[in-house]
């Protein structure tokens, strides 16, 4: 499996340092008190995200609390985020079947860089954003089964 890392468009939400933190921001969205302009405002969310969408799906998802995980943010740059639709544009599919939840390790690797030499590979047991190793170009990830 290989395929660009996820991309939210919207870190700032979606990526956290803490899980207590992307908890609060889904338990907001689901609580049907909050109007969707007070939550923009309050997250900082772009007009262009369907928020409320967004809203009902979390409602929707029973076990929404199990969508949150630690990622790989940055080189040796652990966080949590919410792994799913409900928070992220691309989630990924192959990161949700093959990373996601699973004892596997990725390779993560760049075709392009701005740097005088490549040197761009990095290993990484969780999931991992598009923009990991190098803002130039996105980063591929490679899921490994370990056995």
């Amino acid at each position: 499996m290989g395929v660009l890392g996820f991309q939210s468009h919207r870190d700032n939400f979606a990526i956290a340092l803490d899980r207590s933190t992307i908890e609060r921001r889904a338990s907001d969205l689901i609580d049907e008190s909050n109007p969707d302009d007070v939550l923009r405002n309050r997250y900082a969310l772009s007009l262009s995200w369907d928020l409320q969408k967004a809203r009902a799906d979390l409602r929707y998802n029973e076990d929404w609390s199990k969508q949150i995980l630690e990622c790989s943010y940055h080189p040796f740059d652990s966080r949590w985020c919410y792994f799913g639709h409900e928070f992220m544009d691309r989630p990924r599919r192959e990161l949700l079947d093959h990373v996601a939840w699973r004892d596997n390790i990725c390779l993560n690797l760049v075709r392009q860089t701005k740097a005088p030499h490549w040197r761009h590979a990095l290993v990484s047991s969780k999931p991992t954003p598009a923009v990991f190793l190098e803002i130039k170009d996105g980063s591929s990830v490679f899921s490994v089964v370990c056995l």
